[in-house]
């Protein structure tokens, strides 16, 4: 029991210190939040939870990830977060709104930022 509680612990620490865990520096990619700053670790520690909750959130990770246009996983959309490659720089400012999302017979809200047309920001 107390490894497992441990292993819960430890990546959004990591995370939060070193900005990735030992997996993310392999992949050579880090986690962001909506502004490209580090997550606040009760963001970190949330979208831990949410993987851990079960098989079914895998696949819905999986599912979200692949139809959509960010490439955002349903727990980084949830949480705030991005996944981008580790030497990424901001390509600029874009408009902050907030979504909507019914699923399952849940509501959903989430934060998420616009790109104009073109895929440029200014």
């Amino acid at each position: 029991m107390g490894y497992y509680n441990r292993s819960a612990v430890l990546p959004p620490v990591l995370v939060q210190k070193l900005g990735s865990t030992i997996g993310c520096r392999i992949a050579g990619v880090r986690v962001v939040d909506l502004y490209g700053d580090m997550p606040a670790l009760w963001r970190l520690s949330l979208r831990l939870i949410w993987w851990f909750l079960g098989p079914v959130n895998v696949l819905l990770d999986l599912l979200f990830m692949t139809n959509d246009p960010a490439r955002q996983t349903l727990r980084d959309k949830l949480m705030g977060t991005y996944v981008v490659k580790r030497q990424a720089q901001p390509a600029g400012k874009g408009r902050r709104v907030l979504r909507y999302m019914h699923f399952m017979g849940m509501s959903l809200m989430y934060p998420e930022i616009v790109v104009p047309q073109g895929g440029k920001c200014p």
